[in-house]
């Protein structure tokens, strides 16, 4: 490029320069031109309900296992073989109290009880003999206490003539000899009653043994058949047909779960749920859970024993209720793990409030609610306030925010499904219940709807929550 090219490219650089510089200039140097705006402080469109105190009931869930309320084993009370074993005595299989499930051999039980009846019998007669023997000698001394008091009174008659000399005291001493005869004939008499009647306790304590000897046999015939102990189930067996076995040789178990017991722990600090059930007597709240391979089983139970002391090891109270399996109903059977929730009796009242509503930051659970801000003037705002509006003519105006969310901090103390028992809210609050998630404390909001069905939420009027050591706490009835 030539010199007098370079020289004209930078001649024309120079100008536009110059021109972008003036125009900067001139724009920068011009007055503002004056400019009202108004001022825009848009509204959140919420949803919100009116807090109200709802009726509720306390309750704890607590886990436990179910066994059956009566298991037994049954074992041979004598020994011997197993000669029949009925089709029932077989596990799963239905049975009767009273029901005979096994028999041993019982033909030299039989023998030994005719044998005991045998010796029964004749010491039953000679009892018998002895009683007639008795009866003689007895007759013998009535007799000879008549002549003992005739020959008596005869001495003493003789003794009183001496004295005034009408007898001889030969005549005396013959009285005297006759007496001494017939007091020894007295004495012979009582001896051999006395001995009668000795013979006879040891021939009625022979007796009483034949009698022991002849029931035990006839008890040893009878357990020669095992029978069920009460209506349930079998739920093993041990013997078979053949088998020779001595006593307390288990046969077979049986169990009647038409009561299941479950057995929990109960912590201290839910005592008074607990215990007011307990000491009322009552406990129709109290509803046990299954989750068993066809469903979930769930019964109403009643709460029956609480230990009144802790268990040293776990510091725990131990506490039994009380279920029945209905006939016509899946069973809750032993050894399945079971939730129990037990409701306290007496009602409290508490603000119920959707867990929707509810928003969590690092500080914790918070909530929106909605109160009137004050108008210009330190006067409220009217609930259909909401546009901008100036205090005085010629001022700047002044938005005016009819309503604005307050966050607000809670604290749970139940929960269940979509629904909360707050802590830190006061009834009659309105609380925003959608649109939170676009508010900010002190936000101005617009109410588009009001108004959503708690209770629908709460079928049985219960809540519960999670509280820890296999527990949990609280419960909600929306009726009074």
């Amino acid at each position: 490029m030539s010199s007098k090219k370079r020289i004209s490219v930078l001649y024309i650089s120079g100008i536009v320069v110059v021109v972008i510089v003036l125009v900067v200039a001139i724009y920068a140097t011009k007055p503002a031109k004056p400019m009202v705006e108004s001022v825009r402080n848009p509204r959140v469109p919420v949803r919100t309900i009116d807090l109200e105190t709802s009726s509720i009931r306390r309750t704890i869930t607590l886990l436990g296992t179910a066994r059956a309320r009566s298991r037994a084993q049954s074992a041979a009370e004598v020994g011997g073989n197993v000669v029949w074993i009925s089709e029932n005595c077989e596990p799963g299989r239905k049975v009767a109290r009273g029901e005979a499930l096994v028999r041993i051999d019982p033909r030299p039980y039989a023998i030994a009880l005719d044998q005991a009846e045998a010796s029964y019998a004749e010491a039953e007669a000679a009892v018998g003999l002895q009683e007639i023997t008795n009866q003689t000698e007895e007759a013998k001394l009535e007799e000879s206490k008549d002549e003992l008091d005739a020959a008596q009174n005869e001495l003493e008659r003789k003794e009183r003539l001496f004295k005034k000399g009408v007898i001889s005291a030969s005549e005396l001493d013959t009285q005297r000899s006759s007496f001494s005869t017939v007091k020894k004939t007295y004495l012979d008499v009582l001896s051999n009653v006395n001995s009668a009647k000795a013979l006879l306790r040891q021939k009625e304590a022979q007796l009483a043994m034949n009698k022991a000897q002849r029931d035990k046999a006839a008890l040893d015939l009878e357990r020669t058949t095992l029978c069920a102990p009460f209506d349930g189930e079998i739920a093993n067996r041990s013997v078979d047909v053949g088998n020779h076995i001595s006593a307390n040789t288990v046969a077979f178990e049986a169990v009647d779960f038409s009561t299941v017991v479950v057995d929990i722990q109960v912590p201290s600090r839910y005592l008074g749920v607990v215990r007011e059930d307990v000491d009322s007597g009552v406990c129709s709240d109290v509803l046990v859970t299954v989750n068993a391979r066809d469903g979930r089983i769930s019964r109403r139970g009643r709460l029956a024993h609480l230990s009144p002391s802790a268990e040293s090891d776990t510091r725990l109270f131990a506490a039994e209720i009380y279920v029945d399996n209905p006939a016509d109903l899946p069973p809750i059977l032993p050894g399945q793990f079971v939730e129990a929730v037990i409701q306290k009796t007496t009602p409290e009242r508490a603000v119920v409030i959707p867990y929707a509503a509810m928003t969590q930051d690092s500080s914790g659970l918070y909530v929106y609610t909605v109160e009137q801000a004050a108008a210009a003037g330190g006067q409220p705002a009217s609930a259909d306030a909401g546009a901008a509006s100036q205090t005085t003519a010629g001022a700047a105006p002044v938005v005016e925010k009819a309503r604005h969310a307050r966050k607000i901090y809670v604290d749970v103390a139940w929960e269940q499904g979509e629904n909360a028992v707050i802590q830190g809210l006061e009834p009659g609050t309105t609380l925003v219940v959608s649109g939170q998630e676009d508010l900010v404390d002190g936000a101005p909001v617009d109410i588009v709807g009001t108004g959503m069905s708690i209770a629908a939420d709460y079928p049985d009027g219960a809540v519960s929550a999670a509280a820890g050591d296999n527990a949990t706490a609280c419960a909600v009835s929306t009726g009074e």
